[in-house]
């Protein structure tokens, strides 16, 4: 399988689980020169800015291994900019995770937020057990 296909299918079955969830889908592939963000979601009233990562299999690792620091700064700096061009100020998101390996999907909530970002920090490596 293409990773591009691969790309595909675990967004699509990212979007399954996160409804499955609660989460009400906002926007898909939301581009911006800081970077791109997968899913945009609300769970409840927190915003929800989710990075899929999806492998076919293992050979080269988790796939939740491939969430950087320079790549939570790069999602930080496109989530900050999606909720400039919504108008939205001072109300609760963060960011959640979902690695697809196989087929299967798993949700890391609350993987990092925005300071974990300006920090570098990485929960994902230790949640995604």
């Amino acid at each position: 399988m293409n990773n591009r296909k691969t790309s595909i299918e675990g967004e699509n079955l990212a979007v399954q689980v996160l409804e499955g969830e609660g989460y009400k889908i906002l926007e898909r592939n939301f581009r911006t020169r800081a970077g791109e963000i997968d899913i945009v979601a609300k769970d409840g009233r927190i915003y929800v800015f989710v990075e899929v990562r999806a492998r076919a299999n293992a050979d080269f690792g988790h796939p939740g291994e491939t969430v950087t620091p320079a790549k939570m700064y790069k999602l930080a700096g496109a989530a900050k900019q999606w909720l400039a061009a919504h108008g939205i100020s001072n109300k609760p998101c963060r960011f959640d995770v979902v690695t697809v390996l196989n087929g299967r999907a798993q949700l890391i909530k609350g993987a990092f937020d925005m300071g974990d970002a300006a920090r570098g920090a990485y929960a994902v490596h230790r949640r995604r057990g």
